[in-house]
C-alpha cells in the first residue's frame, strides 16, 4: 500500500483537515513541515496512532499563534513553552476534538549520565532534531510540505529497514546512558510491536544497567515509561523486565528466582481486572519486585519515583497484609474474611494474592472481592431510629451484627429485615 494511501487510511477526514491547514500555512510562509514520532511510525505499519505531532524548522510558537489567528474557530492554543518552541493545540473540526503538538526542531546536550537535556539551538535542520531522538524506528518524518506531500525522510538511513524488519535499535552508542528510561521504552516497543532489539543496541543497553549511573533526574521519565509498559499487560514483558535486569533502573537488587512468573502474575490480574484500577496495574508489579528486595532499599526507591499518595498507600498497605495474610487461613466465616481485607486496597490484596501457594486462601480473596466486598445492608441508622432506639452509640454495633448475620447466613432482604427487627427488639428489652 502506498504510504499517502496508509495516511488516507490510519487518519480521520477531520485531522487530516486539520494538517490541510498547517501543510497550507507552511507552504504559504515557506516553512519546512513534517509529522514525526510514532504517528509516523504507525501509519506505515497501518497501526492505530495515540498521538499527532508535528516538527518545524520554525518558531513553533509563532506558527501555532498564526494558526490560532487564521483558524479561531476550530484551533485554541493550550499551552506554550517558550524555551523549548513547543505548543499544544485544540483542533474542532465537524464536531471532533483533538489536539497537536507542535516543536521547533532542536538540539540539545546532556552534561552527565541520566541528567536532564538542555537547550542546544532551535529551529535547525531536520537531520540535526533527528539525531537526538530514541530509536531508528521513531525517527522518521513525513512532510506535509504540498511539493514532497507524504515523502518520508529517514535520516538515519536505517529506519525504514529497521522497521520492515521489526528491530529495534538505538540511533547512537551513548543513548541509553544519556536517557535510561528509553531501555524501559524500547522494551515497551517490542511488546507492543513484537519487535527484536539489534543486537548492539543490547549489548549498550546492558552496559547501561551495570553503570548503575541512575540519576534522581531521570526517575519521572522512568516511572512515566514503566507505568506504559507494565500496564501492556503482556506477560512475556515483566519477564523480560526481570531476565534482562532492567528493574536495575528502579531498585539495585531484588531475588529474581523468586519472583512469581508474568504468566501467573498476567492470570491472576486478568481473573480479578474488573476490582482494579487499570491505571494502578503496573503497582502491582511494582510490589512484587519490591517484595523481594532489601527492606533497606524499598524506602529510598519509593521516593525515587516520587509515588502519589495513592500509589504509596496501595505499596504501604501491599506490606501491611503481607505482614499478616498467615491468618488468612484460619478464617472461617463470611464475616471475618471481609474484615480481613476490607481495610486493603484491592491492588494490594491482588498483588498479595500472586504469593499465596494454599488454594483456600485463594478462594477466600476470589470469595471477598467477587461477592462479600458489594453487600451492602438495605438497612440504615434512620431504620433504627424508627424503632425508637436513642442511643446512637449502639448503631454502629447493630448494623456490625446485622450486616456479619447477612454474610454469614446469605440473608436476602426480607432474612435482613426480619433479623434486624428482632435484634433491635431484644436491645430495646
Amino acid at each position: 500500500m502506498e504510504i499517502f494511501e496508509k495516511y488516507k487510511k490510519i487518519l480521520s477526514s477531520q485531522e487530516q483537515q486539520a494538517l490541510h491547514l498547517c501543510s497550507k500555512l507552511a507552504d504559504d510562509m515557506d516553512i519546512k513541515i513534517y509529522l514525526v514520532g510514532g504517528i509516523v511510525r504507525d501509519i506505515l505499519l497501518n497501526r492505530v496512532f495515540n498521538d499527532i505531532d508535528i516538527l518545524l524548522e520554525y518558531d513553533a510558537i509563532v506558527f501555532a499563534e498564526l494558526l490560532q489567528k487564521n483558524y479561531p474557530s476550530i484551533i485554541k492554543i493550550l499551552t506554550k513553552n517558550e524555551k523549548f518552541k513547543t505548543a499544544k493545540l485544540k483542533f474542532t473540526i465537524n464536531t471532533k476534538t483533538f489536539e497537536i503538538d507542535f516543536a521547533s526542531t532542536r538540539s540539545e546536550v546532556y552534561e552527565y549520565p541520566s541528567a536532564l537535556p538542555i537547550l542546544a539551538e532551535t529551529e535547525v535542520p531536520l537531520k540535526k532534531d533527528i539525531l537526538r531522538r530514541d530509536f531508528t524506528i521513531n525517527s522518521l518524518a513525513l512532510s506535509l510540505n504540498k511539493k514532497d506531500f507524504c515523502q518520508i525522510y529517514d535520516e538515519t538511513n536505517k529506519g525504514l529497514n529497521d522497521l520492515n524488519n521489526g528491530i529495534i535499535r538505538i540511533l547512537h552508542p551513548d543513548s541509553f546512558m544519556d536517557d535510561p528510561s528509553r531501555i524501559i521504552r524500547g522494551l515497551k516497543y517490542r511488546t507492543k510491536l513484537n519487535f527484536i532489539l539489534e543486537e548492539n543496541t543490547q549489548i549498550l543497553q546492558k552496559n547501561c544497567l551495570d553503570s548503575g549511573k541512575f540519576d534522581n533526574n531521570c526517575q519521572e521519565r522512568i516511572k512515566k515509561e514503566l507505568i506504559e509498559t507494565l500496564n501492556l499487560m503482556e506477560p512475556s514483558c515483566f519477564d523480560r523486565f526481570i531476565s534482562e535486569n532492567i528493574y536495575k533502573l528502579i531498585i539495585s537488587e531484588t531475588s529474581k528466582k523468586s519472583l512469581p512468573s508474568g504468566n501467573l502474575i498476567h492470570e491472576i490480574i486478568r481473573s480479578n481486572y474488573n476490582h482494579i484500577n487499570k491505571e494502578n496495574t503496573w503497582l502491582i508489579f511494582l510490589c512484587l519486585l519490591f517484595n523481594f528486595a532489601p527492606l533497606e532499599l524499598v524506602s529510598n526507591n519509593t521516593e525515587k519515583l516520587a509515588l502519589k499518595k495513592k500509589e504509596q498507600n496501595i505499596l504501604t498497605n501491599f506490606f501491611l497484609l503481607k505482614s499478616n495474610i498467615a491468618n488468612l487461613t484460619n478464617l472461617k466465616e463470611n464475616y471475618e474474611i471481609f474484615e480481613f481485607f476490607n481495610s486493603y486496597p484491592n491492588e494490594a490484596i491482588i498483588a498479595n494474592q500472586c504469593l499465596l501457594k494454599n488454594t483456600d486462601d485463594n478462594e477466600k480473596i476470589y470469595l471477598y472481592l467477587n461477592k462479600l466486598k458489594n453487600i451492602k445492608l438495605s438497612i440504615t441508622g434512620l431504620d433504627i431510629a424508627k424503632l425508637g432506639i436513642k442511643n446512637g452509640i449502639i448503631y454502629k454495633e447493630i448494623l456490625k451484627k446485622t450486616l456479619q448475620a447477612k454474610m454469614n447466613l446469605n440473608l436476602d432482604k426480607i432474612q435482613e429485615k426480619n433479623y434486624f427487627k428482632n435484634l433491635c427488639k431484644n436491645i430495646k428489652e
